[in-house]
């Protein structure tokens, strides 16, 4: 009879168990497809303590909790726990890929680099390896290296054409040309503008020649020997004029022209500021709209035709 009570006992500590464990995970999991990440968290936390750390499961979606909820610190250390935990879990590898993402978002981008590729020689056929290379893409794009970050988006957009990450890295890859059209601008603007000082010296000391030739000219017109000398001097103010009106004219010129890639930097930056801004802050931008994506990226690559076709024009007026 005791031995009954007992089992007794026990099949229905084990009924209570999986019932509470069940339900806590049920609830985190509608809670965290409502995005309610607070009540989320505590339904997964509920659930690590009812089945005191020995489960993977509730570890594993309270870092994605943690990570949508923007508690990154938090999340990395909830991912750390789980691979001491569970390293031969089926979600350690996923878990991975979630550390680096969550790196990446965390700023720390050598870290979430290192991360990731490990990941990639660990499991090169996982789902994720597509979004780990973009993630890749996204750290190198925020640490400046824009030339290396194209090279990894461009690797998304060929070796996995049916991946969620393509859309997204054409995005990246007109931000990055957009981005090289408008240093090259800066370049250019730069040259003409230390061009646009020599010829300013230039026209400073021919005017102060001329001024020297003028008051040379008119002594000599006081002097009745001194014919031969006037017209050679007149002859000199006819080509020191000539040359400060062609100075002159260069002078215009090299204005113009820095002002029109001054206005050309105003306006790129009027447009793009803000969203290049507010891209750096979310490199998780909303592509959940596939209409709006496609309609961001033609918009984007558009324009960086129309710029690299005035920087062209700028280049070629320049070398006539």
């Amino acid at each position: 009879m005791k031995k009954i009570v007992i089992l007794f006992f026990l099949l229905f500590t084990v009924n209570a168990f999986t019932q509470n464990y069940t339900d806590y995970m049920s609830s985190g999991l509608d809670a965290y497809a409502r995005s309610d990440w607070s009540s989320a968290l505590f339904s997964f936390q509920k659930a690590i303590e009812v089945s005191k750390n020995s489960l993977d499961e509730p570890i594993y979606w309270l870092i994605m909790a943690n990570a949508s909820a923007r508690n990154y610190p938090v999340a990395l250390k909830d991912a750390e726990t789980f691979l001491k935990r569970f390293p031969n879990s089926p979600k350690a590898a996923e878990v991975i890929y979630q550390q680096g993402r969550i790196c990446c978002l965390s700023a720390k981008h050598d870290q979430s680099i290192n991360i990731l590729y490990g990941f990639l020689r660990k499991y090169p056929n996982h789902r994720q390896t597509a979004s780990a290379y973009y993630w890749i893409g996204e750290n190198l794009y925020m640490a400046g290296r824009l030339k290396d970050a194209r090279t990894i988006f461009s690797r998304v957009i060929i070796d996995y054409p049916s991946s969620a990450k393509v859309e997204p890295s054409r995005y990246k890859i007109a931000l990055i040309d957009q981005a090289s059209t408008q240093d090259e601008l800066l370049k250019l603007l730069k040259i003409s503008h230390e061009e646009l000082l020599k010829l300013s010296e230039e026209s400073e000391k021919n005017k102060k020649i001329y001024e020297q030739t003028i008051a040379a000219y008119q002594r000599q017109s006081s002097d009745a020997g001194g014919d031969i000398r006037i017209a050679d001097l007149s002859e000199q103010l006819k080509i020191e004029r000539k040359r400060n009106e062609e100075l002159h004219d260069q002078l215009v010129m090299f204005q113009l022209k820095n002002q029109e890639l001054l206005a050309i930097l105003a306006k790129m930056d009027a447009k793009y500021t803000s969203e290049m801004a507010a891209d750096g802050e979310s490199p998780a931008a909303d592509y959940s709209d596939p209409k709006a994506r496609r309609a961001a990226i033609e918009a984007l690559i558009k324009k960086a035709k129309i710029l690299q076709s005035m920087y062209n024009q700028l280049l070629e007026e320049k070398g006539q």
